[in-house]
């Protein structure tokens, strides 16, 4: 309807927005439940804190990541 082609106009200059020319490649030991969370978050900070302003301290900024991984069922 009306509303659909009016979201679609403006979504190609939305996606524009979201495409990155960065990219990071992260090892992880699978075995750890925490392990892929912790070293994601890691390269994230790391993103964040090289993209700051001159002016800023990257000592101020930070994401923070909780992780609760669920028991496994009994299928797997």
């Amino acid at each position: 309807g009306p509303v659909t082609r009016e979201a679609a106009k403006g979504m190609s200059a939305f996606l524009k927005h979201l495409e990155t020319e960065d990219n990071i490649k992260v090892w992880f030991n699978n075995k750890g439940w925490h392990a892929m969370v912790s070293f994601l978050n890691v390269a994230h900070n790391a993103l964040l804190r090289a993209s700051l302003p001159q002016d800023r301290n990257p000592e101020e900024y930070g994401i923070t990541v909780i992780s609760q991984p669920l028991n496994l069922t009994k299928e797997q």
